[in-house]
């Protein structure tokens, strides 16, 4: 059940053991149904088995097809032999965002009251982070996406990392996906040292419109991860982005404390950001 992505419940195993006690015992013995005490040596008797939360996982993700992954590896395999590629000339990308969405966490709190509230980061704007490694361990320096038409010099001032990038996406752009795609792009480009022997393959969960004119010129090759395999196939997911999004809200936490605000300009955003990485 859990490798169909169909995990049981302690509900579910408690109300199977009920039902295996009731045609063992007979419907008399009814009355002294299994409980706590049953779920616990259950658990001591396998323990490999253990209590966890599952995460949430939409249809689409739940049938990745093998055929798709075989081609990923035959053509990420051709490619490493025709054009001799080494590590240093192999990288992955992804991208994570920033909103007014907040996850509530345990807290220190006075017993008594049935409610203990908190505040949140407001933010009225989305920023994203775009990363990305080489299969050699090196890491290129990281471009922070922000919406609008132009940036003051003050918010590129509180971008604390060597080398990133902070830029806008107008909201208007029609082709907005390309646009920042190709953006990045010409960050990649002149950010992967000279010395390093192109064409360069980059590995990313895209779109196949992306690909221009431009790309060729800059001697990148694309090689698109398949549809809905992120959760296998994209480390950056869990690797990177879940520790560094755990650093970002603690770093939150302490600004909204200690500056006793609620909200967030686009300039503390990146600062924040930034020094999270």
């Amino acid at each position: 059940m859990q490798r169909e992505c169909l995990p049981v419940t302690r509900e579910m195993v408690l109300s199977k053991a009920n039902e295996a006690y009731r045609v063992l015992y007979s419907p008399a013995r009814s009355a002294g149904l299994l409980g706590d005490g049953w779920v616990k040596r259950f658990f001591s008797r396998h323990p490999k088995l253990s209590l966890r939360v599952p995460q949430v996982i939409s249809r689409a993700r739940n049938q990745v097809r093998q055929e798709n992954l075989d081609h990923l590896l035959n053509q990420l395999i051709k490619h490493a032999i025709e054009r001799k590629l080494t590590n240093d000339r192999v990288f992955n990308m992804d991208e994570t965002g920033f909103g007014q969405k907040t996850k509530s966490r345990k807290v220190i709190a006075v017993r008594g009251p049935k409610n203990v509230w908190t505040k949140c980061i407001d933010m009225s704007f989305h920023l994203t982070l775009v990363a990305c490694v080489s299969a050699s361990g090196s890491c290129l320096p990281p471009l922070f996406l922000l919406p609008g038409q132009c940036l003051n010099r003050d918010i590129l001032s509180k971008c604390s990392v060597s080398g990133a990038t902070v830029a806008v996406a107008p909201k208007a752009l029609t082709s907005q996906a390309t646009f920042v795609f190709i953006k990045w792009l010409e960050h990649f480009a002149a950010n992967v040292p000279s010395f390093v022997i192109r064409p360069l393959l980059l590995i990313y969960d895209g779109c196949a419109s992306h690909y221009s004119k431009r790309i060729v010129e800059m001697k990148i090759i694309l090689l698109l991860l398949p549809p809905n395999s992120t959760q296998i196939l994209q480390p950056l997911d869990v690797s990177v982005f879940k520790p560094f999004k755990t650093s970002l809200r603690r770093s939150m936490d302490r600004f909204m404390i200690g500056e006793d605000v609620s909200s967030l300009t686009k300039k503390e955003a990146i600062s924040l950001a930034s020094g999270a990485c």
